[in-house]
């Protein structure tokens, strides 16, 4: 169960990593809100 627990963490810790890493790159590639702006 311990072990379990820790897996589900460790992913949990991934994902929001991935998304801080995502957005602080998105953030110095394209500037800000810039990047989350609709391509049309």
């Amino acid at each position: 169960m311990l072990g379990k627990m820790g897996v589900g963490n460790w992913y949990g810790l991934r994902q929001l990593a991935a998304e801080l890493v995502f957005s602080n790159l998105s953030e110095a590639l394209f500037g800000g809100t810039r990047a989350f702006a609709p391509k049309s």
